[in-house]
């Protein structure tokens, strides 16, 4: 058995006066042959793969390499080793979030790409829409923020404000200003659209007069005119056909427009209280036969010109 630095019995027979005597040296010089001496390095083994002493030994990372130090994986390399790309199967089941057109009009946000995050794990990228720039921005009429920015924007042409509403025009009553549609115009916030003009509150909104009165141009006038204010009638008064009321010129007082001017006095309808038969009408407070309307059991005409 060979053993570093041990010690080799190696037998000498020599002859001294008078006697034979065995004797034992060490073997200090390393010869390696076979009776002694150091043996030769090991080699490694990685992967089923044997390298020799001192050969490059994959790191297993992909890039960096090892030293092989006597059977033994020794001093490594530290080369930043490039990551594989993601998988969908890596980055597991994807997030239900749709995707939108940010108010910006260029951005989409929502679910991006399968790639590594900055943690180095692989996952599904989410972008959100960037923060508005003109959040905070406040321009002035005629103008609208763009990119952080007010721009002044030009007239509106009635396409840009589509299809015209069906508004009634209706004369105010101050008997100049004409309320309904108004003009195809851009709005505060910068978009073109159909404008209204309505009736101007008059001076006699917030005015409260007496029974007796009545307030004109923001002032109250008694209801009564002096004698004479209102001229000679045209006409004079004449008995409703209920019996009861009369119709034609009232008073003389002061009207809604402030003007002192005779008042009409209008009968009543002399039909709303008469409820007639079936087949009859009520005409001046009278009922009498309904030329539109059949009685039961007559034959009429059917309309096609040959059915009844």
């Amino acid at each position: 058995m060979n053993v570093k630095g041990s010690w080799t019995a190696l037998c000498f027979l020599w002859a001294c006066v008078g006697s034979m005597t065995l004797g034992c040296v060490e073997d200090t010089e390393g010869n390696g042959d076979g009776m002694g001496g150091t043996p030769a390095p090991a080699a490694c083994v990685v992967d089923g793969m044997e390298y020799p002493d001192g050969a490059s030994v994959p790191a297993g990372d992909g890039c960096n390499t090892c030293e092989c130090d006597d059977g033994m994986i020794g001093s490594c390399t530290e080369i930043g080793c490039p990551l594989p790309e993601c998988t969908e199967e890596a980055c597991g089941p994807a997030p239900g979030v749709p995707s939108v057109l940010c108010d910006d009009g260029v951005t989409m946000a929502g679910r991006g790409a399968c790639e590594r995050q900055e943690n180095g794990q692989c996952g599904w990228t989410v972008s959100e829409c960037p923060d508005d720039p003109c959040a905070d921005i406040l321009c002035a009429d005629g103008e609208v923020c763009e990119a952080g920015a007010c721009v002044e924007l030009g007239p509106c042409e009635p396409a840009e404000c589509g299809s015209a509403p069906p508004v009634e025009a209706v004369l105010c009553p101050d008997g100049e200003t004409q309320s309904g549609l108004g003009p195809c115009a851009r709005g505060a916030d910068g978009v073109c659209g159909w404008t209204f003009v309505e009736c101007p509150g008059t001076s006699c909104d917030d005015v409260q007069c007496e029974p007796d009165s009545v307030c004109v141009d923001g002032e109250c006038f008694p209801l009564a005119c002096e004698e004479g204010a209102c001229g000679e009638p045209l006409s004079g008064t004449f008995q409703c056909p209920d019996g009861i009321n009369v119709g034609g010129v009232g008073p003389c007082e002061r009207q809604a427009n402030g003007e002192c001017e005779w008042s009409q006095l209008v009968c009543p309808d002399a039909c709303e209280m008469i409820q007639c038969e079936r087949g009859s009408m009520c005409v001046e407070g009278e009922c009498v036969d309904d030329p539109e309307r059949c009685v039961p059991g007559e034959m009429i005409p059917a309309g096609d010109g040959c059915n009844t």
